[in-house]
């Protein structure tokens, strides 16, 4: 038993040192290994100061929260202006035209902050109508307004 625990703890030591010469530390790697590197040396820089790994699933939930605060305030501002002539169509027409607004709106506005809150740089203009072109998403427009908003920031970054 004694033999099998030293045996271990040798092993152990092994593979934590480094005890190997100094020529074969060396790793070969591909020689395309460095090709990346060259090709993004030879981009010209476009002066953006880069998105660090995950805020653009940031941006993504900041603006989901803005498209449910402000489509539930455009779906109570809706349903105030509606006509009021006891047409309950045109009761939920104005909630729906209320909310869409209000989301687009609501989304485009807290990406725009946050992002600026942050340290970026972006128009306004260009997250707000990457907010209305996520209405191109059909029934899923609490998920592509915020996505929508967050690339229309990124895409016009200073």
């Amino acid at each position: 038993m004694a033999r099998w625990l030293l045996a271990l703890v040798m092993s152990c030591v092994l593979l934590c040192a480094d005890v190997r010469p100094a020529a074969a530390q060396h790793v070969r790697t591909s020689p395309l290994a460095s090709l990346p590197r060259l090709y993004a040396d030879s981009m010209p820089s476009s002066g953006k100061k880069p998105i660090p790994p995950g805020f653009g699933a940031q941006q993504a939930l900041v603006g989901l929260s803005g498209f449910a605060v402000g489509g539930l305030a455009g779906g109570f501002v809706g349903a105030g202006l509606a006509p009021d002539n006891g047409d309950g169509w045109a009761d939920l027409a104005g909630v729906l035209v209320g909310m869409a607004v209000g989301g687009a709106l609501g989304s485009s506005i807290a990406v725009y902050r946050f992002s600026n809150a942050k340290g970026f740089e972006s128009s306004y203009a260009a997250t707000l109508v990457g907010s209305v072109a996520g209405f191109f998403g059909g029934p899923l427009l609490w998920v592509t307004v915020p996505i929508g908003s967050a690339v229309g920031y990124n895409l016009a970054r200073k």
